[in-house]
């Protein structure tokens, strides 16, 4: 078991997660128009988040409040922003102009990161929509330093702080009934348990104690051998689909009738568990699936996942718009053309934007060369 520098089977996990919003997106009623009803593929975004909270407390778990917290903030901001920032761009461009003071309102909350702190849709969807998940990453990131020491000494605590922020989020959405409808208007309980950074740091430290627990599985004294790891490794993904089609099927035909908002919850982000065992059996990177996970085209896949999620869904509504709002006809061919496009797009934008303009950021923002991981 290795738990030192790149696991390259979770960088190719992240593609597999950002495919699943990909098909997820394609399959609006704007668009493509099918379902997928026995899971909820917005459970990826629970996945990320997750995953987050482990590789960070990887990548950085010698980091301190008294060092490297300046270079650490540099690295997360020159990942994010140059992709948020080309993105938004275009949308503005392309498909969201700026006609007005609240427009432009919108657009300076947007461009700072801040709107999952907005719980009203126009806010938090505005520009790029996706990128309210970075921005609720964003939160995370500014937290994680003052998290860490509590993640290495006291994992329990955290893991029971998780638990406890969704109970507590879940009882405030509840309280104030608010409407379980996305796009009711003004505060509904998507803003609070699907967007709010809040609510959705509990999966973030999921991450970083199922990192601790990945470190115990690393030091044991009884090595997985490589059929053992195989079999958990099909058992934690078993674990995961299971999850996601109970917790589909509870929140459509239980909890929507007794306990609608905590229905929301169950419904997006109620696998985290699951992610966190998967992603920490994963992480040993001693069985079959694993292996196979090692494979470099993916690995490259799962490199520019981050480009992937950030482009798709302005691939798709562009081709939406110039298409005069129909894929009715030949909706295979635009239907591939909607994945090529966004895997070459994607391709485009990690290396000619994400890639080169990193190390100059992170650089201007540390004031000196960095020789910490990112």
């Amino acid at each position: 078991m290795n738990l030192k520098g790149q696991i390259d089977s979770l960088t190719s996990l992240r593609f597999f997660a950002a495919a699943m919003i990909v098909v997820g997106h394609g399959g609006s009623n704007s668009y493509f128009s099918y379902s997928i009803n026995f899971v909820d593929v917005r459970n990826a975004v629970s996945f990320f988040f997750v995953l987050s909270g482990f590789i960070l407390s990887h990548a950085y778990r010698n980091l301190d409040l008294n060092h490297g917290v300046r270079s650490f903030f540099a690295a997360r901001v020159s990942r994010l922003y140059p992709s948020h920032i080309f993105t938004a761009i275009l949308a503005v461009l392309l498909l969201s102009p700026i006609d007005s003071l609240y427009d432009f309102a919108r657009a300076g909350v947007n461009i700072l990161m801040l709107q999952s702190l907005v719980p009203l849709l126009p806010w938090h969807y505005s520009l790029n929509a996706v990128s309210w998940s970075i921005s609720t990453e964003f939160f995370f990131y500014a937290l994680f330093p003052f998290i860490l020491p509590i993640a290495k000494k006291r994992p329990r605590l955290l893991a029971l702080s998780s638990v406890l922020i969704v109970v507590v989020m879940i009882a405030a959405a509840s309280l104030f009934n608010l409407s379980t409808i996305e796009a009711a208007g003004g505060v509904t309980a998507w803003g609070i348990l699907y967007i709010s950074p809040v609510t959705r740091l509990a999966e973030f430290m999921a991450g970083m104690v199922a990192y601790q627990a990945a470190l115990k599985i690393q030091a044991g004294s009884n090595p997985w051998s490589s059929s053992k790891a195989t079999w958990f490794e099909f058992l934690s993904l078993f674990f995961v689909v299971l999850s996601m089609s109970t917790f589909a099927w509870l929140s459509k035909n239980v909890l929507v009738n007794i306990a609608p908002q905590a229905g929301v919850w169950v419904l997006v982000a109620g696998s985290f568990i699951s992610f966190s065992i998967l992603i920490s059996v994963f992480s040993v990177q001693r069985g079959a699936l694993s292996s196979f996970l090692t494979w470099t085209p993916l690995v490259y896949l799962g490199k520019i996942s981050f480009s992937l999620y950030m482009v798709h869904q302005l691939v798709i509504r562009c081709m939406y718009k110039w298409n005069g709002g129909s894929f009715e006809a030949d909706w295979l061919v635009f239907y591939i053309s909607y994945w090529s496009l966004s895997l070459i797009c994607a391709a485009a934008l990690f290396h000619l934007i994400e890639q080169p303009f990193h190390a100059p950021i992170k650089k201007f923002i540390s004031g000196h060369r960095l020789g910490m991981r990112n």
